[in-house]
Parts: C-alpha cells; sequence; structure tokens
C-alpha cells in the first residue's frame, strides 16, 4: 500500500483540511493511481501540463506529468518535470536522472500510410548536456511517413519518475 503523502495542514484553511483528507482517502482504498494531465486548480482548464503552467494532477504515485504539441520530429525538446532530481555527472557527460512513462499520442493522421503509424519519444544521448534537475530533453520519432508539422502537431503525454542511473 502506498505511504500517506505528508502535507502540512493549515487547521485555518478548510480547503488544506479536504485536500489532505482527500489525500488520505486516495492511498486507504488501495488503489495505486497516477492521476492525469488536468489541472489541480482547475479541472475544465486545457492548458497542458508543461511544467510552467502547472504539473497535472497527481494522486498517490510521485512524479510529474507533462504534455506537449510537438510540430517537428528528431528535434530536442525539453520537458520540464519540475521533479528536482539531482543530475549526475560521470566523465563529463551529465546522465540521465528521470524516467519517462508513455501514456499517449495525438495526432490528426495527416499522411499516415496503412498499417505503419508507428511513433515514439526516445532520449538521445547527444542531448546529454540539456539534463537538468527540473527538465529533461526528448525527441519525438515517426517510423514511416506522417505530416508532422504547426498544422498537423502530436500531442505527446508523458509521466516522469525519478530515477538512478
Amino acid at each position: 500500500m502506498s505511504r500517506v503523502p505528508q502535507v502540512i495542514v493549515d487547521p485555518k484553511s478548510p480547503q488544506s483540511i479536504v485536500d489532505h483528507l482527500y489525500r488520505v482517502g486516495r492511498v486507504v482504498d488501495g488503489r495505486i493511481e497516477f492521476g492525469s494531465p488536468q489541472d489541480p486548480e482547475d479541472p475544465s482548464s486545457v492548458t497542458l501540463a508543461n511544467g510552467s503552467t502547472h504539473n497535472g494532477t497527481l494522486l498517490n504515485l510521485a512524479g510529474s506529468w507533462f504534455e506537449k504539441d510537438q510540430d517537428t520530429l528528431d528535434t530536442r525538446f525539453d520537458c520540464v518535470h519540475n521533479l528536482g532530481i539531482p543530475v549526475t555527472v560521470v566523465g563529463g557527460v551529465n546522465k540521465p536522472n528521470v524516467r519517462w512513462l508513455f501514456a499517449n499520442f495525438q495526432h490528426n493522421g495527416t499522411g499516415v500510410v496503412a498499417g505503419t503509424p508507428t511513433l515514439s519519444v526516445n532520449y538521445d544521448s547527444r542531448d546529454a548536456a540539456s539534463i537538468t534537475t527540473d527538465s529533461f530533453p526528448l525527441r519525438l520519432y515517426a517510423a514511416a511517413v506522417r505530416t508532422v508539422n504547426g498544422g498537423n502537431p502530436v500531442r505527446v503525454s508523458l509521466f516522469f519518475i525519478g530515477a538512478v542511473r
């Protein structure tokens, strides 16, 4: 069973108490949940979990949501996760300090050839210098023909967790 999150409850704030009891209830019911990339302050918001505006709604797994509408292939994009994971340097090279779990791709299908729609998000070690305590560089790839540009972006949804190299 998950550990109950340690939260300082402000007894003068009814919302703080309600939030804490909600978190305890989520752990006690025995379910393990990631949460969602929705804004925790406004579930009806369509603002992406981009690390600058918000990191999604977390439940009882430590991590961070990240979403981006990516409009280029094989181009580094920095995923701001705000996890504060120290960067280990070995031989003058930054080593990955997080892992990412793929949650979803969304694309309008433009240019897709039947039977070859594969997309992937990968780490390219050429981008190691861009690793920070709160951000990780990834690249979007398509295994076959697919139109990815400003009018046909791919929405990439990821969940980041801290990791030891």
